[in-house]
């Protein structure tokens, strides 16, 4: 872990920035998958492994993510209003930024889009990112509704009202 630290900060003072250096083979699956979304892969020695390990953290953090999103709603909800206009910016940017990401990566014809594994990889994932970012939006807006809370995924296309909607 020293050297961890001695190589983050010395990166640091190459890049004249802060640098988090992660080894993704040990870090918990809600921070993996942050990393994966939002972060910089500096080294990749075997890139099976690395396919590998994105698989098992995006199974991991969906398995968590509920638990995660209950827990925040509870303190967001304790502290202001259910839905918090930065938050849902955010997650449209981020609906945004995936879908921009996969139209650079596409190629001209689904034969090359076949053949190529990197940028099926990018596509895969960016549109991941934005269904998820969706249905965080989905489920936000039922929350400031005053919807219930879906017990699924595929409950927020079909919600039912927990109390009588206006007509």
């Amino acid at each position: 872990m020293q050297a961890l630290g001695g190589l983050a900060a010395r990166l640091e003072s190459a890049a004249a920035r802060r640098v988090d250096l992660v080894l993704l083979d040990e870090a918990p699956a809600p921070l993996a998958y942050r990393i994966f979304r939002d972060g910089r892969l500096i080294v990749e020695r075997d890139h099976a492994a690395l396919v590998a390990r994105k698989a098992r953290v995006l199974l991991e953090y969906l398995d968590f993510k509920p638990v995660e999103e209950r827990c925040a709603a509870g303190v967001l909800r304790a502290a202001q209003p259910v839905v918090d206009s930065a938050l849902l910016a955010a997650k449209i940017a981020a609906v945004r930024d995936a879908t921009a990401r996969v139209r650079a990566v596409l190629p001209n014809s689904a034969d090359a889009f076949a053949v190529d594994r990197t940028a099926r990889e990018v596509a895969t994932l960016k549109l991941f990112v934005a269904i998820q970012a969706c249905l965080d939006l989905a489920a936000h807006w039922l929350a400031d509704a005053g919807w219930e809370m879906p017990a699924t995924c595929g409950r927020v296309r079909r919600p039912r009202p927990a109390r009588p909607h206006p007509a």
